[in-house]
């Protein structure tokens, strides 16, 4: 609700979600994190595929290592089905680690 006010009163506009980098911040809060991660990609799902400015981090590699992960590669594969929403997964940062390999480090599959 208080993000949905924030909006209406065009306090919180749509590009704020990409400038700021809301959604690779608020992945790493273990708490309520949710419902507004799901009603800021339904509002701009192209921050999905928008990169932070110091390591060129998607939304999923900040993802890894949190219960997010499912999430947020569901949620780029919903809105993008093709080839751009698995493309998600071998994104690579500026360590050159994609999601997909961090994901295996962590689970210990490679």
């Amino acid at each position: 609700p208080a993000l949905r006010r924030l909006r209406e009163m065009d306090l919180l506009q749509k590009d704020d979600i990409r400038r700021y980098g809301l959604l690779n911040k608020l992945l790493k809060f273990n708490n309520t994190w949710e419902r507004m991660f799901q009603f800021l990609v339904r509002w701009d799902p192209n921050a999905l595929a928008h990169t932070d400015f110091k390591e060129c981090s998607l939304p999923l590699h900040i993802a890894v290592p949190y219960p997010a992960f499912q999430l947020v590669f569901e949620a780029g594969m919903a809105y993008f089905p093709k080839k751009k929403g698995i493309n998600f997964m071998f994104h690579k940062d500026d360590h050159g680690r994609s999601p997909f390999k961090m994901a295996c480090e962590k689970f210990e599959v490679l």
